[in-house]
């Protein structure tokens, strides 16, 4: 018996041994599970501060660097490349010829068109000298006689119209000898004297006949001299000259008689019909004073014709000028050649590419940018451009062109930003270059990373520690606070704050769900997801839009 209880007293102590060791085992796993919690609760978030600093937005893109200007030199005339001045490499200024083409047949064209041009434009003289002859005029003073034209009629070419005499003039041939003859000439004024009147009047030299004929007492020399009569003088009467000569004044050896000159034709320049007659037949008229007026459609034709035919040879021969001057093919830019040119002896037509040429001093990039990005950029924004073959070496830029029209490809749309290279030394054409396009910055601004910053609605929020002032420290509520802020610019890390804080004050960057084993959700919060849903940042695009 003794035996018997002893073992069944130990039974009951193992038992409750277990069971001891079950229950202090679930406390310890209890106060365990609560270390954790608490441990994982105090590490679902960190805290930040508001700071005071610069802030700077970019639009970003990727592109490769080219030359600013790159033109093709194409030929402006046809003909056979004779000349080449430039290979692939060469440096070349603008307006240096880089090639001339030979054209035999422009060169005998524009000759042929220069001899018809001087052909048709003596024509055409010839034709307003014809119009001339439309107006009659006299070609001397005096009586005109014979003129019987009618208005309506017809005159042929050079039709005689009637004579002028003028019978106030006479003429006197009176003979020198060799010796008189060297001290007179054509146009001098000479003493005519009549002995009759014993009297002298004036009168001009008008013609001298140096051949000379003989006579019993020698050479004689005729002089003939136009005179005026002043009233009294008649035909027939004797009248001799006197002249100046060296050792005093000299008498002719031959003396003459008074004479009517002959009358003056008036004659038709073109024929043509008769539209008006000013004089009457027997008039007075003076030298140059118009008698009649002919009229001629058909010359007038013919001078209009005339006149078309030479503008249209000296715009013929204006444009083989410009073919021929366009046979030395010009460089249009400084640069350098960057193909090789067409060889010699091919032939050119208009249009055909000669070689091309680049101006690597001044370089520029294309990039694409976002659509959403694409309102804020500006021309003349400036921008940080990298090289991938250039590490640590950052170029400035400035935006000179923007696309008008996009592209899109995989559902994203982007405009060509085209921006200019300040400083391009050490780049190279076909380098592939980083561009941050600076869209917008701020010196002295609050700014928060962009996860302490939640929104909804339009609205932005962040989420301040507890409140840790009362109690001893201790949070009174256990719960986070929310605050509502106006925020201005950001970027893909800070983002500006406007109103709702001020520099120091402390803000709760929660844990992104990556980060823990835990998901945070702030008390109250009513939303989900973290950083600024509804929002872009320059150079991304979120995966949904609101």
């Amino acid at each position: 018996m003794p035996l018997t209880k002893l073992r069944i007293n130990r039974g009951w102590l193992i038992l409750l041994c277990l069971s001891l060791v079950l229950v202090l085992g679930g406390v310890f796993f209890f106060m365990r599970s609560k270390d954790s919690k608490a441990a994982a609760q105090t590490n679902n978030f960190s805290i930040v501060a508001v700071r005071r600093g610069p802030i700077v937005v970019n639009a970003s893109g990727t592109g490769t660097v080219r030359a600013a200007a790159r033109e093709e030199v194409r030929s402006q005339a046809a003909g056979e490349l004779s000349r080449l001045y430039v290979a692939k490499g060469d440096k070349v200024k603008a307006g240096q010829v880089v090639a001339e083409l030979d054209n035999e047949n422009l060169l005998l064209s524009m000759e042929r068109n220069r001899l018809e041009l001087d052909r048709r434009r003596q024509e055409l003289k010839q034709l307003l000298e014809d119009k001339q002859g439309l107006e009659i005029r006299a070609p001397v003073g005096g009586r005109l006689t014979g003129f019987d034209l009618r208005r309506g009629q017809y005159l042929g070419n050079n039709a005689l119209l009637g004579t002028i005499v003028d019978n106030q003039a006479f003429e006197l041939v009176v003979g020198l000898n060799k010796a008189q003859l060297p001290y007179v000439k054509e146009g001098d004024e000479v003493e005519v004297f009549l002995p009759d009147y014993l009297n002298s009047v004036k009168g001009t030299i008008k013609k001298i006949d140096r051949a000379g004929r003989g006579t019993g007492a020698g050479l004689r020399y005729d002089v003939t001299v136009g005179l005026s009569n002043p009233g009294a003088l008649t035909e027939g009467l004797r009248a001799t000259i006197t002249f100046a000569a060296p050792g005093g004044t000299q008498t002719a050896a031959w003396e003459g008689t008074l004479t009517r000159p002959k009358g003056v034709e008036v004659r038709a320049g073109v024929g043509g019909e008769v539209e008006e007659v000013l004089v009457e037949n027997n008039s007075m008229v003076e030298a140059g004073q118009v008698l009649a007026r002919i009229k001629s459609e058909d010359l007038d034709n013919q001078i209009v014709n005339k006149e078309l035919q030479i503008r249209q040879l000296e715009l013929d021969i204006a444009s083989q000028q410009k073919q021929l001057a366009d046979t030395a093919v010009k460089a249009p830019i400084d640069g350098t050649v960057i193909d090789d040119p067409l060889k010699l002896g091919e032939e050119v037509k208009v249009g055909t590419l000669i070689c091309t040429i680049a101006d690597f001093s001044q370089m520029e990039v294309v990039v694409p940018i976002d659509e959403l990005d694409i309102p804020m950029v500006k021309i003349g924004q400036e921008a940080d451009i990298r090289a991938e073959a250039l590490q640590g070496k950052i170029f400035q830029g400035e935006v000179v062109e923007i696309a008008e029209e996009g592209k899109s490809q995989g559902g994203v749309t982007t405009y060509d930003v085209t921006l200019r290279i300040a400083s391009p030394e050490g780049l190279k054409a076909g380098m592939t270059v980083n561009v941050d396009i600076k869209v917008a910055a701020k010196n002295d601004a609050l700014l928060l990373p962009v996860e302490a910053v939640q929104s909804q609605g339009g609205r932005w929020f962040v989420f301040l520690p507890p409140d840790t002032s009362e109690q001893g420290g201790r949070n009174k509520t256990g719960q986070l606070r929310r605050q509502e802020i106006k925020v201005g610019l950001h970027n893909e890390r800070d983002i500006e704050v406007l109103e709702g804080l001020k520099e120091g004050d402390r803000v709760v960057i929660p844990r992104l769900a990556g980060q823990s084993t835990s998901s945070f959700r702030p008390p109250g919060a009513g939303f989900g997801g973290m950083g600024i849903p509804g929002s872009y940042i320059p150079g991304t695009r979120p995966t949904q839009r609101r």
